[in-house]
């Protein structure tokens, strides 16, 4: 009977992906499995599984007792990750300073920048990414659009080349 409950928590698990449980609304079942990479997703149901066989094997009492302390140690290490996460803004300038040049996250952060008037710090993420200009005629354009606010018209020239060239 417990060989057969575990066998039912190994299929549920193994099935997991494929449902909606995991997955976001109106996404392909067939790419579902791909949510299980997300740490927030994977990492969950693994420590769940975890917890209940050894729950099962141990007796609940001391596996919370282990698990409290763990829980909060995990906590203290997230904090900062989670003030990360708190708006799109630091958000999108964390994944930047972390190095990350994708032209979707260019554009975001400018969007995001631009929302908030912080038109100085365009400009410097636009002189940091000069040879990204050709990528996103999106981003390039508001560089240009803030270079002329600033006077700077030969940059202003120089982005709106890099967007007729594009």
């Amino acid at each position: 009977s417990v060989k057969a409950e575990e066998k039912g928590l190994e299929f549920l698990l193994a099935i997991a992906p494929a449902s909606r449980l995991v997955s976001a609304d109106g996404s392909a079942a067939h790419v579902a499995d791909r949510y299980m990479y997300y740490p927030s997703v994977g990492i969950v149901m693994i420590v769940a599984a975890l917890v209940y066989w050894l729950a099962r094997r141990f007796g609940s009492k001391l596996v919370l007792a282990i698990s409290l302390p763990l829980l909060l140690m995990v906590a203290v290490f997230t904090w900062e990750r989670n003030h990360e996460w708190s708006d799109e803004l630091t958000l999108f300038q964390t994944e930047y300073n972390l190095g990350n040049r994708h032209f979707v996250t260019l554009r975001i952060l400018i969007s995001k920048l631009w929302a908030e008037n912080q038109k100085a710090r365009i400009i410097e993420v636009c002189e940091e990414n000069k040879d990204r200009m050709p990528l996103s005629s999106i981003f390039t354009n508001t560089c240009a659009s803030v270079y002329v606010e600033a006077g700077r018209n030969q940059d202003a020239i120089y982005a709106l080349e890099q967007i007729a060239e594009n």
